[in-house]
């Protein structure tokens, strides 16, 4: 007898990087997990060039360290941030982050959200938007930390964006594809 798992959902990714220089502030991973969980960090190095790069890179390496431990979410998060705010202490700048943990069995998606923009969703007609203040989680660190979390019911043919504000910076995108 030969048992086969097979997944309820599927996810396909794709990423387009814009840069004004050589190097631009984003970094991301995009990947299953060792847990059954399709894994979408994305992180925005606050600065330019190889400065930003440096702060998102390291920020999205460690979230994927942490994620991969036994700690909570939240817990993971939080003592990230913490790091990141002593390692780039001097800089008085901490990357943003935009993290989703979907689970391809159920279709559950757990996002968090600090300090990034929001995310859309789009099905069929209807767009909804994620990290709105409504989600504001109850587990701040502080008044000045805003750490937003929550879930969302994905569905077959979702379409979903994770965007980095560096987007903005860009008035003409039409030749840059």
């Amino acid at each position: 007898v030969t048992y086969v798992e097979k997944y309820c959902y599927n996810v396909v990714s794709h990423c387009l990087q814009l840069s004004k220089k050589d190097k631009n502030g984003d970094s991301y991973i995009c990947t299953n997990s060792i847990n059954d969980d399709y894994l979408i960090i994305l992180s925005d190095g606050i600065g330019s060039g190889i400065e930003a790069y440096n702060k998102s890179k390291f920020t999205v390496d460690l979230i994927y360290k942490f994620v991969r431990t036994s700690l909570s979410l939240s817990s993971c998060i939080k003592e990230i941030i913490s790091i990141i705010s002593l390692k780039f202490f001097r800089d008085e700048a901490i990357s943003t982050i935009d993290f989703a943990r979907i689970d391809l069995y159920t279709g559950k998606m757990n996002y968090l959200k600090f300090s990034s923009i929001i995310t859309y969703i789009k099905r069929n007609n209807e767009v909804f938007i994620l990290g709105n203040e409504r989600d504001l989680n109850d587990n701040s660190l502080d008044d000045d930390i805003r750490i937003l979390s929550s879930e969302f019911d994905l569905e077959c043919g979702d379409i979903l964006v994770h965007l980095t504000d560096g987007l903005i910076h860009f008035k003409d995108l039409s030749n840059k594809a």
